[in-house]
């Protein structure tokens, strides 16, 4: 199990385990080093996009929603590589039975 941090690196990725997210983790994670932040119904969080983060499993009959906005500064450029290769690993992800 990793304690993961801004200290000790970047998490492997894989498959993400549900289905729509882009990303799981290729190793678990010593969940008993994690932060908690108990939220109630229409509240927010905002992390960093490097941010390992999860939740309990949705046991209402309700879908759980989930908004995305990326802010960047001016100075940022694509990377095709990059995308490409997101693009790849996502598509074999989908692929996979999960």
């Amino acid at each position: 199990m990793n304690s993961l941090s801004r200290r000790t690196g970047y998490a492997a990725g894989g498959p993400p385990g549900v289905k729509g997210n882009s990303f799981g983790l290729a190793e678990e994670v010593d969940e008993a080093s994690a932060s908690v932040a108990l939220l109630n119904k229409g509240d927010i969080l905002i992390h960093h996009c490097q941010t390992i983060h999860f939740s309990a499993p949705n046991i209402s009959d309700q879908p759980r929603l989930g908004l995305l906005l990326v802010f960047r500064g001016a100075h940022t450029q694509d990377s095709p590589e990059m995308k490409d290769a997101y693009h790849k690993a996502r598509a074999l992800m989908e692929s996979s039975p999960s």
